[in-house]
């Protein structure tokens, strides 16, 4: 018995050791902060335990300490919090660092306790931009980013909010954070916005917000984001950096049209490409204003990546170039077509008898083309099908074979309609449609559904229409064949953002079209022509009532976070999109101006 204590005493003693020092990536961070007077003695025992809030003000005073600021000048006479009288506390209120948790005057709250979360934190250290000795934040560090947080199966918080919710009060601390290298974000491009800050995370963000006011304030990673830059008075655009780098000089006529919207491709590829079109044809020009040269008489292009575009001719051909050289390295291309972010499909010949491979964003190929159709990348693979009469393949997503063998009997007498990863939709000769797993499971047999025009959404979820709905409704299924969605008409918008559905549902006696979750809760209604940065914003064009003249209506571009609730608008707007994670408007006058997602004008 005493020696299981012994060892158990033993563990405990190595276990808390272990969450006392910092962890191996932040030692020698952990170690000039120590230096530098950034984290308090008693902070220096648990570097990987969660931060408090009033530990991360003691944190915040110490780094306003070391940059120079008086701290006996710091007016605290008017902040009083009945659950603390921490002096690092009131002074971080009395500068605007943090507030209260509730409650007025002497009964107000601060929760001293309470543990600190990653959006948080971002937003306090952004605060201390507005004191005294830290240096302030342009603008353009508030330029927003996409983040890839929601784009997985979801959890949720207790109070049932999803943990990957970026909160509208925080947008901009987040934008500074990452913006200024303070805050650099977790693998796979994710912040985690909700998961709790560490010891050892504050101590170093302190220290790379303190190297960050060393240097001015000079660091910015959005500095180089581009941006169009128009000119209303004599039509004519050109390109710039958010810093106010020149790139492009304001010389390309803008292209009349009887619209007064946008017409020609006003984005930019991979940060390094431009498609010009003119009454002489298009033009690929790199951003630095070279043009590719070695390739004319072209009627368009798409851009692969930063190193390959797919070129139509003029003569009605097309082939697949290499950039910025120009060199063709296939020719006689139906059609590419993407797979997922870093695989495309390229069919050569022509509809009847065509090939299709896979090519990589370098434009390598693959897998050779020898299949008639692909799949859609989901689950980290996809299905390549040489013909009905042959066993489909499995491939990974980096296009490795996995297996040439599936466990569907025959897709003999039946026509292939879509794919989305392992999963296929097949059409027999009577018209009925199916769906199987690579395996063989049947998801849905023959004649259970009636629309061929099955959508597959990132969820993991299925759109389709049951045999015995009603006309022109369907629902959302999940994979083992269950409705999981109230009826919707068949021509709603379809997904959106992740888990997020522009459905139109029946409300009385007429359908309306809303933003809804997977189940049809309805998140916001009234909404037309959504589009999304793929992140957790969506945006769209609103007619509304002037408030002035009731038979006015004003045009607002509108953004809003992914339940529908708004973060900005902006009045008279012409058309709205998002480029680089920042939302682009246009107006009538044919100019450009570039907002963060929380509303911050940028140019």
């Amino acid at each position: 018995m005493k020696n299981l204590i012994s060892v158990s005493l033993a563990f405990l003693l190595t276990f808390t050791c272990s969450l006392a020092a910092p962890s191996s990536w932040a030692e020698n961070d952990c170690d000039e902060a120590v230096k530098l007077g950034l984290v308090p003695d008693h902070l220096q025992n648990s570097y990987q335990q969660p931060i408090t809030r009033e530990e991360f003000c003691e944190m915040a005073i110490s780094l306003l300490n070391v940059c120079g600021l008086d701290l006996s000048s710091i007016d605290t006479s008017h902040c009083h919090y009945a659950d603390t009288n921490s002096k690092y506390v009131l002074q971080a209120t009395a500068l605007g660092i943090v507030n209260g948790v509730g409650g007025t005057g002497t009964t107000s709250l601060f929760a001293p306790k309470k543990l600190i979360t990653r959006q948080e934190a971002a937003t306090m250290l952004y605060r201390l931009t507005q004191t005294a000795v830290i240096p302030d934040a342009d603008a353009s560090l508030l330029a927003s980013h996409t983040w890839s947080d929601r784009n997985s199966s979801p959890e949720y918080l207790s109070d049932g909010v999803e943990k990957s919710h970026f909160y509208s009060w925080a947008l901009d601390g987040i934008a500074f954070c990452y913006n200024s290298g303070v805050m650099v974000g977790l693998p796979n491009n994710k912040f985690g916005p909700n998961d709790y800050y560490t010891i050892e995370q504050s101590a170093i963000t302190f220290l790379r917000l303190f190297r960050w006011a060393e240097s001015d304030g000079k660091n910015n990673k959005a500095s180089q984001t581009i941006l169009i830059d128009t000119d209303a008075t004599t039509q004519t655009y050109g390109y710039t950096t958010l810093s106010g780098e020149v790139l492009v000089p304001k010389i390309l006529p803008i292209p009349q049209t009887s619209t007064t919207d946008f017409v020609w491709d006003t984005s930019i590829p991979h940060g390094k490409y431009i498609k010009l079109s003119s009454d002489m044809g298009v033009k690929i020009m790199s951003i630095d204003g070279q043009f590719v040269n070695t390739v004319t008489e072209l009627e368009d292009v798409t851009f692969i990546s930063d190193k390959c575009a797919w070129i139509f001719y003029t003569n009605d051909t097309s082939a697949v170039i290499s950039l910025p050289s120009g060199k063709v390295l296939y020719e006689n291309v139906l059609y590419v077509s993407p797979l997922s972010d870093e695989l495309w499909s390229i069919s050569f010949g022509d509809d009847e008898s065509s090939k299709c491979g896979i090519i990589n964003g370098a434009g390598e190929m693959i897998v050779d083309p020898v299949y008639k159709y692909f799949s859609n990348v989901y689950q980290d693979c996809f299905v390549a099908i040489t013909d009905m009469s042959t066993s489909p393949a499995l491939y990974d997503s980096n296009g490795k074979l996995l297996s040439r063998i599936s466990g569907i009997e025959s897709l003999e007498q039946s026509y292939y309609l879509n794919g989305f990863g392992p999963y296929l939709v097949l059409q027999n000769s009577f018209g009925q449609i199916s769906i199987f797993h690579y395996d063989g499971t049947v998801v849905f047999d023959w004649g259970q559904l009636e629309s061929p025009n099955i959508e597959f959404m990132q969820e993991g979820l299925i759109s389709g229409r049951l045999n015995n709905t009603s006309r022109g409704e369907r629902h959302l299924f999940d994979f083992s064949g269950n409705v999981v969605s109230k009826p919707f008409l068949d021509d709603s918008e379809g997904e959106v953002l992740y888990g997020r559905y522009i459905m139109d549902i029946l409300e009385g006696n007429s359908y309306i079209s809303c933003l809804c979750d997977k189940d049809g809760n309805i998140l916001r209604k009234n909404l037309q022509g959504v589009i999304s940065d793929g992140g957790n914003c969506i945006a769209w064009i609103s007619f509304e009532p002037d408030p002035s003249d009731k038979n006015h209506y004003i045009k607002y571009a509108i953004v809003a976070d992914e339940n529908g609730q708004e973060l900005f608008r902006a009045s008279n707007a012409e058309s709205i999109s998002f480029q680089d994670g920042l939302v682009r408007i246009s107006y009538p006058d044919k100019t450009i101006r570039y907002y963060s997602t929380s509303g911050v004008a940028l140019n």
